[in-house]
């Protein structure tokens, strides 16, 4: 244990290695001190490897400011664990390999978007950690970016095609997808990580939508979605003279057709939040379009409604023509637990289970200690998984609540240790 927690350290504090920065910019309210007045003004005078420190306004008053961020660039808060405020539309305008950064960032109103490729080569890579979008988007629908998505509360939908979605409370009420992963033309053996985050999408949408949690149409890249809780109801589609009714947990439509890599469902509580009983279709978890030589694997997987308003189907395949596999998913209240997708018998169709606000199971659940009896699936603290968010190395537990302060957001170590042999940790952390 000395041993792990001394690597772990050395990882921590790999993450957060000193660099040499050009300038340092301050911004302070009315440019007090001799600060810049507005971030406007410190990114015009600032060069590739600054940072910006953004200090607090009195009362949290916000910096009312449309950005563009143009060149490899921090933007930080001037007061550790306080949030500097806008309210503004941020631009990213992508080169090359380069690097932005915003932590400590609440947004009052205005999203963070490129809707511009970045030029073949090294992504360009944007990192959005600790921030609070009160009302906006993270928006990168296009090609060449690598995205950390890490610890926000995002009162939006996100869109991306290459990176990591981590930690997050998303709720989302503008529109049916609160998660969308698309394909990238930087096409590689990485993994989309879509993992540990809170996401609401229970409500009612009125327009031409669908209601979907997390959104995978990649053939770029493989995907790992795991422990996220997904609150959701119906969405509204209109077809005139009806008008249907639709909503998904996690929908995934096509995969990297390749077979050297692993596409993951795993450990995700999937809530239908009883908002109207309206009339339509909820499903749980749809894969389709699957290739030849791809799979995926749906391991420990809670799906549960109330007895009132149950989820019609659970686990949904189709039209897939690599292998998709489901073992110790639990259903609690779905009226078809598999439509077109095979039980291998572990599953539990008839599950016991209730989940509160947060996900956490009742006492009595049956879906405690019911995953995969394979360690590497193990709870943090080495007995059978549980089934849904808290069960696994990634228990909601280890991202929530987020606190504003500095942390280690995410761990990658082996599930399964040799003794004798060396192991490899990665920890990535941030600071401000």
């Amino acid at each position: 244990m000395r041993f792990i927690t001394k690597l772990m350290l050395v990882a921590f504090l790999a993450g957060l290695h000193s660099q040499l920065f050009a300038n340092d910019l301050i911004v302070a309210e009315n440019g007090a001190g001799g600060a810049y007045s507005s971030i406007t003004d410190a990114l015009a005078a600032s060069v590739d490897g600054d940072r910006i420190f953004i200090t607090p306004k009195s009362g949290g008053a916000a910096y009312a400011e449309d950005l563009n961020l143009d060149k490899s660039i921090q933007l930080l808060s001037n007061k550790e664990g306080e949030f500097f405020t806008i309210q503004g539309e941020i631009t990213v305008t992508p080169e090359i390999a380069r690097k932005i950064t915003i932590i400590g960032m609440r947004n009052l109103q205005g999203s963070i978007t490129s809707t511009v490729a970045s030029p073949e080569g090294e992504p360009c890579e944007v990192n959005i950690m600790n921030c609070d979008f009160k009302l906006g988007n993270i928006l990168f629908d296009v090609d060449y970016f690598k995205m950390t998505i890490a610890s926000n509360l995002i009162k939006g939908k996100v869109i991306i095609r290459n990176g990591k979605i981590i930690g997050n409370s998303i709720s989302n009420k503008e529109n049916g997808i609160s998660v969308t992963v698309n394909s990238d033309l930087n096409i590689s053996n990485d993994t989309i990580l879509v993992v540990a985050n809170k996401i609401n999408n229970s409500y009612l949408t009125v327009g031409s939508t669908y209601n979907y949690g997390i959104y995978i149409k990649t053939t770029s890249h493989f995907f790992m979605i795991s422990n996220n809780f997904v609150k959701y109801e119906y969405g509204s589609y209109y077809a005139w003279p009806t008008t249907y009714y639709y909503g998904y947990g996690i929908f995934v439509e096509n995969a990297k057709n390749a077979s050297n890599g692993k596409n993951t469902i795993l450990n995700n509580t999937l809530y239908r939040e009883e908002t109207a009983n309206i009339g339509g279709n909820l499903w749980g978890i749809y894969v389709s379009s699957i290739p030849a030589d791809a799979s995926v694997d749906i391991v420990n997987n809670l799906i549960v409604a109330n007895a009132s308003m149950p989820i019609n189907e659970g686990i949904i395949s189709y039209s897939n023509t690599g292998i998709v596999a489901s073992n110790y998913n639990f259903f609690s209240n779905v009226t078809t637990a598999f439509k077109d997708a095979v039980d291998d018998g572990t599953n539990k169709i008839d599950s016991n289970t209730l989940v509160d606000n947060e996900g956490k199971l009742a006492a009595n659940s049956d879906a405690i200690d019911g995953g995969n009896p394979d360690s590497v699936y193990y709870d943090i603290d080495l007995t059978r998984a549980n089934v849904g968010v808290y069960g696994g190395s990634f228990t909601l537990d280890n991202f929530f609540p987020i606190t504003g302060a500095a942390r280690v957001y995410f761990v990658q170590a082996p599930r399964r240790v040799i003794i004798g042999n060396t192991i490899k940790i990665k920890a990535e952390a941030f600071d401000r």
